[in-house]
């Protein structure tokens, strides 16, 4: 609002520059304001100035407004992810992407017996035009000793076993978020998006979470994960959870 009040003061100048050199009322203007003489010579080139500066003023926004709708005529780098349940050859380079965001979060050997128990636990996130895995995301249903297990913040870690988890998924499923990764900024988006829908499709009713990186901790937060102990803060390695 500024902005235009403004403009519209700036070009009411200019209009009244223009009336001086058009009607030549300066002489007029002299006699009636005797102090504002020595200016009057001066007043069409501040008015050409600031005609200049709204033209590239104009241009400036037209640029942007430009750059806008190119950016949004582009079609969406996350049309081009999508993702469904890994198979068994496809676990290594899962794990592989798992590391370069977090070093040890998927131990391959671990995660061959969790795939052995429950083979739609992993889901790969890959690119539908070269079908490259680019990043993948876990969701664990869990058994009611798993939640137990979650509640007493000790499901993950060197004495998990595949019995705190289901072999299979069933709507409205208490479910641990695992992870979720992707390479480079976009894909970690369309990762995300690929859980929500997910989640969404299994209709699940309670997911919990162990957010380990500040990422992680941001969007937990975001999507109002709280933490399983009252006494706890939702920081990274702490137990959330969420309910529908």
């Amino acid at each position: 609002m500024r902005r235009g009040f403004g403009i519209a003061v700036a070009t009411a100048f200019s209009l009244f520059a223009v009336a001086l050199s058009i009607w030549d009322i300066d002489e007029d203007i002299a006699e009636a304001f005797p102090r504002a003489e020595p200016i009057l010579p001066y007043v069409p080139y501040l008015a050409i100035a600031l005609l200049l500066l709204l033209a590239l003023f104009g241009l400036s926004r037209l640029g942007m407004a430009a750059l806008y709708w190119v950016s949004n005529m582009r079609p969406s780098q996350l049309q081009n992810v999508s993702s469904c349940a890994c198979r068994e050859e496809d676990l290594e380079a899962v794990c592989n992407i798992a590391a370069m965001s977090i070093p040890g979060v998927l131990d391959l050997q671990k995660t061959q017996a969790l795939y052995a128990h429950n083979p739609k636990f992993i889901h790969k996130v890959f690119d539908t035009q070269d079908h490259r895995i680019i990043g993948y995301f876990c969701v664990l249903p869990l058994t009611k000793k798993g939640v137990g297990k979650v509640k007493e913040r000790d499901l993950m870690g060197d004495g998990m076993q595949v019995s705190y988890f289901t072999k299979r998924f069933a709507k409205k499923a208490t479910v641990y978020i695992g992870g979720v990764a992707g390479i480079g900024n976009y894909v970690k988006a369309g990762a995300y998006e690929q859980l929500k829908q997910f989640l969404e499709k299994q209709n699940v009713y309670e997911a919990y979470t162990r957010p380990t990186t500040k990422d992680g901790v941001r969007l937990a937060r975001q999507n109002k994960f709280e933490p399983v102990s009252g006494q706890d803060k939702l920081v990274a390695g702490v137990y959330a959870y969420k309910r529908r």
